[in-house]
């Protein structure tokens, strides 16, 4: 909840990415070595919202994953 209602604004990198599974939005913070995943959704009213798929402490080469798909994030913000 924390991270999500954006209360900490140093060292975090929001931004959207594509992979396998579809587009993916990620809060990651740089500090704690966090992760947040989330899934834009649009519901039956056409209005867009997040789905939370999961939150967890970055270990071994979890960060590396992170970082390069931070490299390549999408232009806009999903």
């Amino acid at each position: 909840k924390f991270h999500i209602e954006e209360k900490k604004q140093n060292n975090i990198l929001i931004f959207s990415s594509r992979d396998k599974n579809g587009k993916r939005t990620y809060i990651y913070d740089k500090d704690e070595m966090y992760v947040v995943i989330l899934e834009p959704k649009t519901n039956a009213n056409n209005e867009s919202y997040y789905y939370l798929l999961t939150a967890y402490y970055l270990r071994g080469g979890d960060k590396k994953k992170i970082k390069n798909k931070y490299k390549r994030r999408l232009q806009e913000l999903l």
